[in-house]
């Protein structure tokens, strides 16, 4: 399984104008459980581009020329400044999708999926919409947005346990593995 030549046999295939070209990302827990696999379709991750992060950041390869039509990261954004960029490149283009190819494994955690940082997540998710021309926020920043207020007036009312705890249950009726619980401190 050789994800490097996958990924090389279609980046070689893709036209001088392709400047974003993305896999999949698989999502562990904190004892190794795969919790998800990562990254959409770009016919689906575009609708959802300009509210939230909907590429997988691990995944994604950027062509040297984008950096040079559009610039660097934008360092003001803390913990969306790849969403920001990605916005930037895309509202001119199409990206890439490459399904076959998974570029990283990343375990729970860090700064973007810290239940503390998720209300400073999409103030910047939303900074980067506005500084690119749209003025509303967007159907998936609003659900993304009623998600997390009630996640943490659970986390006030019931607790960090009890919350999480809640929070995987939901997910297991669904057919979702645990994630709430494996990021725990």
């Amino acid at each position: 399984d050789d994800c490097c030549a996958r990924a090389i046999s279609n980046l070689q295939r893709l036209p001088a104008s392709t400047l974003i070209a993305y896999g999949k990302a698989k999502l562990i827990s904190a004892t190794d459980e795969e919790l998800q696999i990562l990254g959409l379709p770009w016919h689906q991750a575009k609708r959802r581009l300009p509210s939230l992060m909907s590429l997988p950041n691990p995944a994604v390869l950027y062509r040297y020329t984008a950096f040079e039509c559009f610039g660097p990261f934008d360092k003001s954004f803390r913990i969306a400044g790849d969403h920001e960029m990605l916005i930037r490149i895309l509202k001119h283009g199409e990206a890439h999708f490459m399904p076959d190819v998974i570029f990283s494994v990343m375990r729970v955690g860090g700064v973007s999926s810290n239940p503390e940082n998720s209300l400073r997540a999409l103030a910047e998710c939303h900074m980067a919409r506005k500084k690119n021309g749209y003025r509303l926020p967007g159907f998936y920043w609003l659900v993304a947005s009623a998600k997390t207020l009630l996640r943490m007036a659970l986390w006030r009312t019931l607790g960090e346990g009890r919350t999480r705890k809640l929070l995987d249950g939901l997910r297991s009726i669904v057919g979702l593995p645990k994630y709430w619980q494996s990021t725990s401190k």
